[in-house]
């Protein structure tokens, strides 16, 4: 409800894990920046995990998480600052970037990639992962601003299944076009991670079919229509060239 009268009047003095998440971590998930201040006040470790039950999106770990996922920008730079952020902490930023890439919280993702200081490779990891969570998920918007930021666009999973496979087999197809534009391959990868490159056998690759393939057994047909697109597009520009 977000009533900080009602908290400090019902407030003893603790921060405590439950099935629904400690306060804290329910004023974050809520967006009520000034109850959760009076929490962090009180004591309320910042990073700390705060449920006993986890989620499938793993949102239950930190407030933050919670507060990215749900595009609480206010609160995920008041968790970004001192005295809640540290260097200590640079793990628990690289999942809200995952969350907020899933939950397709845009500004909120700017935020936390403007703010992320690691190594230019470990960087480009975490854009690639995200790219791959934010396809995934069915997150335009947030797939949007990994690939400004570099992400690779054929970035793939250990399956290996590429960010446009999963965008496919999500039916999305405002994914599929941005990341075709992105110059997103519509093979089958070989590859596990685009940017390490340990090669698959051609027998492990068969495994999974191309984004097409899988759009069309699924009958979705905005996205069949927009790879086909872009397949003439190409062909229709390599016989210009010839």
């Amino acid at each position: 409800m977000g009533n900080l009268t009602l908290v400090e009047s019902l407030n003893k003095g603790s921060d405590p894990p439950s099935f629904f998440g400690r306060p804290s971590w329910a004023a974050a998930a809520q967006g009520h920046l000034d109850v959760l201040q009076f929490f962090l006040k009180q004591g309320a470790l910042p990073y700390e995990p705060t449920f006993t039950h986890i989620t499938d999106l793993e949102l239950g770990e930190t407030p933050i998480g919670a507060a990215a996922y749900m595009g609480h920008d206010d609160i995920v730079q008041l968790y970004l600052q001192p005295p809640y952020f540290s260097a200590g902490v640079q793990e628990e930023e690289a999942k809200a970037i995952f969350v907020a890439a899933q939950g397709n919280q845009p500004q909120t993702l700017r935020t936390l990639l403007e703010h992320y200081k690691q190594t230019q490779q470990d960087f480009l990891e975490i854009l690639d992962a995200a790219l791959l969570w934010s396809s995934r998920r069915g997150s335009p918007d947030a797939t949007r601003v990994l690939l400004e930021y570099g992400a690779h666009p054929n970035e793939t999973d250990k399956s290996p299944r590429s960010c446009l496979q999963h965008a496919a087999i999500a039916g999305d197809a405002a994914i599929v076009k941005l990341l075709l534009d992105a110059g997103a391959s519509m093979e089958a990868s070989r590859y596990i991670n685009k940017r390490t490159n340990p090669k698959l056998s051609e027998t492990w690759r068969k495994k999974y079919r191309d984004a097409l393939t899988e759009a069309k057994r699924r009958n979705y047909v905005a996205v069949v229509r927009v790879i086909e697109e872009k397949k003439r597009e190409i062909d229709e520009t390599k016989t210009a060239e010839d």
